[in-house]
């Protein structure tokens, strides 16, 4: 019993037998507790805001692209429009007469019923 009253009690709170190597390093290089968590919330708002960026930056992409695709699509249109109406009997110029440019200067007769 002699042994026992001159060895401290192991008191769990303060025994740093739990600690992995490197967190018992840490803490004998002199950084507490406050030290390795404001440096963790660093780290982790320097992950988080550098994830926003890539996501601003694939919604920019993305927004480009599509705006791209769209000006493509109407200038194709816009392109093709007059060549996809002259195959539905539209005005060539010279298969049908202009019905504005009478030369004749008779006045028409009614028809009555």
């Amino acid at each position: 019993m002699s042994d026992r009253k001159d060895q401290h009690p192991i008191d769990p709170w303060t025994d740093d037998s739990y600690l992995n190597p490197s967190e018992q390093s840490a803490k004998e290089s002199g950084m507490t507790d406050s030290n390795v968590d404001s440096k963790t919330w660093k780290l982790l708002e320097k992950a988080v805001l550098a994830s926003v960026g890539e996501q601003r930056r694939s919604r920019r992409w993305g927004i480009f692209f599509k705006v791209l695709t769209f000006v493509y699509l109407f200038g194709a249109l816009a392109l093709f429009a007059p060549l996809m109406g002259s195959g539905k009997g539209g005005t060539t110029g010279h298969s049908t007469p202009d019905r504005s440019a009478r030369h004749d200067r008779r006045p028409r007769k009614c028809q009555r019923r």
